[in-house]
Protein backbone atom coordinates (compact mmCIF):
# COMPACT_ATOMS: atom_id res chain seq x y z
CA UNK A 1 0.00 0.00 0.00
CA UNK A 2 3.05 2.51 0.66
CA UNK A 3 5.09 1.42 -2.29
CA UNK A 4 1.71 2.42 -4.49
CA UNK A 5 1.17 5.19 -2.66
CA UNK A 6 4.94 6.67 -2.85
CA UNK A 7 4.73 5.72 -7.05
CA UNK A 8 1.37 7.49 -7.48
CA UNK A 9 3.18 10.57 -5.67
CA UNK A 10 6.41 10.07 -7.88
CA UNK A 11 4.39 10.25 -10.73
CA UNK A 12 2.77 13.01 -9.95
CA UNK A 13 5.49 15.13 -9.20
CA UNK A 14 6.95 14.17 -12.63
CA UNK A 15 4.00 15.30 -14.62
CA UNK A 16 3.51 18.53 -12.38
CA UNK A 17 6.59 20.17 -14.04
CA UNK A 18 5.92 19.30 -17.28
CA UNK A 19 2.88 20.93 -16.92
CA UNK A 20 3.88 23.63 -15.34
CA UNK A 21 6.91 24.22 -18.24
CA UNK A 22 3.79 23.99 -20.84
CA UNK A 23 2.20 27.11 -19.36
CA UNK A 24 5.11 29.15 -19.26
CA UNK A 25 4.49 30.64 -22.70
CA UNK A 26 1.46 32.02 -21.96
CA UNK A 27 1.15 32.62 -17.95
CA UNK A 28 1.13 31.10 -14.61
CA UNK A 29 -1.55 29.96 -13.19
CA UNK A 30 -4.08 32.65 -11.43
CA UNK A 31 -6.79 32.55 -9.08
CA UNK A 32 -9.85 34.94 -8.95
CA UNK A 33 -10.89 35.93 -5.46
CA UNK A 34 -13.97 37.75 -4.51
CA UNK A 35 -13.40 39.36 -1.88
CA UNK A 36 -15.62 42.65 0.27
CA UNK A 37 -14.18 45.26 -1.03
CA UNK A 38 -15.38 48.85 0.42
CA UNK A 39 -13.74 51.50 -1.74
CA UNK A 40 -14.95 54.27 0.78
CA UNK A 41 -12.54 52.75 4.05
CA UNK A 42 -10.44 50.41 1.88
CA UNK A 43 -8.02 50.21 -0.36
CA UNK A 44 -5.87 47.28 -2.39
CA UNK A 45 -2.23 46.17 -2.51
CA UNK A 46 -0.28 44.04 -4.74
CA UNK A 47 2.89 42.35 -3.50
CA UNK A 48 5.03 39.91 -4.93
CA UNK A 49 6.71 36.74 -3.40
CA UNK A 50 9.51 33.86 -4.37
CA UNK A 51 8.78 30.16 -3.08
CA UNK A 52 12.33 30.13 -0.18
CA UNK A 53 11.70 33.93 0.20
CA UNK A 54 10.01 35.56 3.72
CA UNK A 55 8.07 37.98 2.64
CA UNK A 56 4.89 39.71 4.33
CA UNK A 57 3.11 42.88 5.60
CA UNK A 58 1.20 43.91 8.62
CA UNK A 59 -2.13 45.80 8.72
CA UNK A 60 -4.92 46.88 10.72
CA UNK A 61 -3.37 48.51 13.50
CA UNK A 62 -5.56 49.14 17.02
CA UNK A 63 -2.52 51.18 19.28
CA UNK A 64 -5.32 52.03 21.24
CA UNK A 65 -5.72 48.58 22.86
CA UNK A 66 -1.69 47.41 22.24
CA UNK A 67 -3.84 44.44 19.75
CA UNK A 68 -1.19 43.48 17.46
CA UNK A 69 -1.62 43.91 13.73
CA UNK A 70 -2.84 41.32 11.07
CA UNK A 71 0.06 39.66 9.62
CA UNK A 72 -0.41 38.12 6.04
CA UNK A 73 2.32 36.12 4.48
CA UNK A 74 2.42 36.13 0.47
CA UNK A 75 5.98 33.43 0.85
CA UNK A 76 7.77 32.06 3.42
CA UNK A 77 11.31 30.91 3.84
CA UNK A 78 10.89 26.92 4.61
CA UNK A 79 8.01 24.41 4.56
CA UNK A 80 7.03 21.30 3.11
CA UNK A 81 4.78 23.16 0.91
CA UNK A 82 7.32 25.41 0.10
CA UNK A 83 9.79 23.01 -0.76
CA UNK A 84 7.57 20.74 -3.01
CA UNK A 85 6.36 24.19 -5.09
CA UNK A 86 10.35 25.32 -5.52
CA UNK A 87 10.31 21.37 -6.85
CA UNK A 88 7.47 21.57 -9.17
CA UNK A 89 7.75 25.01 -9.83
CA UNK A 90 4.44 26.01 -9.13
CA UNK A 91 3.84 29.19 -9.31
CA UNK A 92 -0.40 30.36 -8.51
CA UNK A 93 -0.86 34.11 -8.40
CA UNK A 94 -4.09 35.67 -6.92
CA UNK A 95 -5.89 38.24 -8.04
CA UNK A 96 -8.74 40.30 -6.54
CA UNK A 97 -9.50 42.41 -9.68
CA UNK A 98 -7.18 45.42 -9.54
CA UNK A 99 -5.79 47.12 -12.47
CA UNK A 100 -3.42 45.21 -14.19
CA UNK A 101 0.18 46.29 -14.91
CA UNK A 102 3.13 46.04 -17.53
CA UNK A 103 5.25 44.77 -14.54
CA UNK A 104 2.22 42.24 -13.59
CA UNK A 105 2.65 41.03 -16.88
CA UNK A 106 5.81 40.45 -16.89
CA UNK A 107 6.09 38.08 -14.13
CA UNK A 108 2.87 36.20 -15.60
CA UNK A 109 4.65 35.63 -19.02
CA UNK A 110 8.30 35.18 -18.31
CA UNK A 111 8.58 32.01 -16.11
CA UNK A 112 12.42 31.63 -17.07
CA UNK A 113 13.08 34.58 -15.53
CA UNK A 114 10.91 35.12 -12.59
CA UNK A 115 11.67 31.50 -11.78
CA UNK A 116 9.05 30.89 -8.54
CA UNK A 117 7.72 34.27 -8.12
CA UNK A 118 4.15 34.97 -7.82
CA UNK A 119 1.68 37.70 -6.79
CA UNK A 120 -1.10 37.82 -4.14
CA UNK A 121 -3.64 40.83 -4.04
CA UNK A 122 -4.89 41.70 -0.56
CA UNK A 123 -8.08 44.56 0.53
CA UNK A 124 -6.71 46.59 3.54
CA UNK A 125 -7.72 49.66 5.57
CA UNK A 126 -7.64 53.01 4.25
CA UNK A 127 -5.48 55.92 6.59
CA UNK A 128 -4.00 52.93 8.49
CA UNK A 129 -0.30 51.89 8.34
CA UNK A 130 0.67 48.87 6.16
CA UNK A 131 3.98 47.96 7.26
CA UNK A 132 5.79 45.82 4.58
CA UNK A 133 8.71 43.43 5.02
CA UNK A 134 10.96 42.22 1.96
CA UNK A 135 10.72 42.42 -1.70
CA UNK A 136 12.24 40.58 -4.59
CA UNK A 137 11.43 42.38 -7.56
CA UNK A 138 12.92 46.06 -8.48
CA UNK A 139 10.84 48.08 -10.65
CA UNK A 140 12.32 50.93 -12.96
CA UNK A 141 10.51 53.10 -14.22
CA UNK A 142 10.86 54.00 -18.17
CA UNK A 143 10.60 57.42 -20.74
CA UNK A 144 8.09 55.60 -22.45
CA UNK A 145 5.74 55.12 -18.30
CA UNK A 146 6.24 51.75 -19.01
CA UNK A 147 8.41 49.66 -16.14
CA UNK A 148 10.80 46.66 -16.30
CA UNK A 149 11.50 44.13 -13.53
CA UNK A 150 14.54 43.05 -12.66
CA UNK A 151 14.65 40.22 -9.83
CA UNK A 152 16.50 41.19 -6.45
CA UNK A 153 17.63 38.23 -4.09
CA UNK A 154 19.26 40.63 -0.93
CA UNK A 155 16.30 42.30 -0.08
CA UNK A 156 14.07 40.30 1.33
CA UNK A 157 15.16 41.62 5.41
CA UNK A 158 13.54 45.21 3.79
CA UNK A 159 11.29 47.04 6.13
CA UNK A 160 8.68 50.08 5.21
CA UNK A 161 5.45 51.47 5.26
CA UNK A 162 2.87 53.96 4.12
CA UNK A 163 -0.76 55.15 4.44
CA UNK A 164 -3.05 53.91 1.55
CA UNK A 165 -5.79 55.71 0.93
CA UNK A 166 -9.44 55.32 0.10
CA UNK A 167 -10.79 53.34 -3.17
CA UNK A 168 -6.68 53.56 -4.75
CA UNK A 169 -4.96 50.15 -5.27
CA UNK A 170 -1.32 49.97 -4.92
CA UNK A 171 2.01 48.09 -6.51
CA UNK A 172 4.90 46.55 -4.39
CA UNK A 173 7.94 47.31 -5.74
CA UNK A 174 11.49 48.20 -4.60
CA UNK A 175 15.20 49.43 -5.89
CA UNK A 176 18.75 48.38 -4.51
CA UNK A 177 20.43 52.17 -4.30
CA UNK A 178 23.98 51.69 -3.28
CA UNK A 179 23.83 48.59 -1.26
CA UNK A 180 20.59 49.70 0.05
CA UNK A 181 17.10 48.33 -0.25
CA UNK A 182 14.55 50.90 -0.72
CA UNK A 183 10.64 50.11 -0.73
CA UNK A 184 8.48 51.78 -3.92
CA UNK A 185 4.29 52.39 -3.58
CA UNK A 186 3.23 53.26 -6.89
CA UNK A 187 -0.54 54.50 -7.04
CA UNK A 188 -2.21 52.83 -10.12
CA UNK A 189 -5.06 55.52 -9.52
CA UNK A 190 -2.25 58.33 -9.77
CA UNK A 191 -0.02 56.47 -11.66
CA UNK A 192 2.46 58.13 -9.26
CA UNK A 193 5.51 56.34 -6.71
CA UNK A 194 3.58 57.73 -2.80
CA UNK A 195 5.53 58.35 0.14
CA UNK A 196 7.22 55.84 1.42
CA UNK A 197 8.63 56.11 5.48
CA UNK A 198 11.63 53.12 5.17
CA UNK A 199 11.24 51.00 8.46
CA UNK A 200 8.06 49.07 9.81
CA UNK A 201 5.48 51.22 11.47
CA UNK A 202 5.30 50.84 15.56
CA UNK A 203 2.61 52.18 17.49
CA UNK A 204 3.17 55.66 19.54
CA UNK A 205 4.53 54.53 23.39
CA UNK A 206 2.09 55.32 26.31
CA UNK A 207 3.21 57.73 28.70
CA UNK A 208 4.46 55.74 32.16
CA UNK A 209 3.29 57.71 35.03
CA UNK A 210 5.85 58.29 37.88
CA UNK A 211 3.92 58.92 41.17
CA UNK A 212 7.09 58.59 43.31
CA UNK A 213 7.85 62.64 41.38
CA UNK A 214 7.17 65.50 43.49
CA UNK A 215 5.84 68.81 41.95
CA UNK A 216 8.28 70.99 41.24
Amino acid sequence: MKKNILLSFGCWMMLIPSVVYANEKTHPLTQKINLPYNPSTEARIRLYGQNGKKIYFQHRYECEIQSKPMREYLSREEGTWTALKAMARINLNYSIGMPRTPLQKQVEGNLNTYQMVSYHEYVVAAKQPVSLYGFIIDSTPQQDSTHSAQLIQSCDHAQGFFIPQPGHSYEISGEKRNDQCIFKVYDLDENQFVQMTQHAYQCPSKPRWKFWEKDE
